[in-house]
């Protein structure tokens, strides 16, 4: 499995914002045709874990050409990432980073702490079946552990709106509970999409691929 353990974690600055939930590696490590298997291919998804506190975060694969101090084996992380991993003040942390099954990227992306990035598993996930399938049954590939956790899970009766912002560019957002009698109220409302998903409880066990 290609993996590696960084040796120095960088601050990411203004200027390497774009694009968003990037990692920046040494170019040594980057395969721009995503055909090797010994590098990471670029704009490749990769876990980036703290083996010390056990956070974690899914970042993209990019370059870092020219960056100052970004040697064979560090990494330049933006802040909130470096939030997900947890790390712990006064205290030596191991991090490592590596290729990331679609099945992790999935449950982090379905959980994200922005809306709008939430929306695209959310509408892409089938009705019950496809979170279950998820959650509850192991993905080709991944190993499981023996001790998987159980889950039960609520979803709540949501409805999905489409909005336009200033740029008149349209885009939809996942609206449940009481938000629905106040959302037509909302700036930029344009119209509901489809008719009202009933709450469905789901059931049942978490199976993690080992680290």
């Amino acid at each position: 499995m290609l993996s590696f353990t960084v040796e120095n974690l960088l601050d990411q600055k203004p200027e390497d914002m774009a694009p968003p939930e990037t990692v920046q590696l040494h170019n040594s490590k980057i395969d721009p045709r995503g055909k090797s298997d010994r590098k990471f291919g670029r704009w490749q998804p990769v876990v980036i874990e703290n083996l010390t506190s056990g956070g974690w975060t899914i970042r993209h694969a990019r370059g870092g050409q020219n960056k100052a101090g970004l040697t064979v084996n560090s990494i330049v992380l933006d802040y909130d990432g470096r939030v997900e991993l947890a790390l712990i003040q006064g205290q030596a942390n191991t991090v490592q980073i590596r290729k990331a099954k679609w099945s992790k990227v999935y449950r982090y992306y379905y959980g994200h702490k922005n809306a709008l990035t939430r929306i695209t598993p959310e509408l892409s996930r089938a009705e019950g079946g496809g979170l279950n399938e998820l959650l509850g049954a192991p993905c080709a590939g991944d190993e499981i552990m023996s001790d998987p956790l159980t889950y039960k899970i609520e979803l709540p009766i949501r409805r999905y709106a489409i909005f336009e912002d200033l740029l008149c560019g349209k885009y939809t957002v996942v609206v449940r509970g009481a938000d629905m009698a106040t959302a037509p109220m909302w700036g930029g409302f344009v119209s509901w999409l489809g008719g009202v998903k009933e709450a469905v409880s789901i059931s049942g066990k978490i199976t993690k691929p080992r680290t």
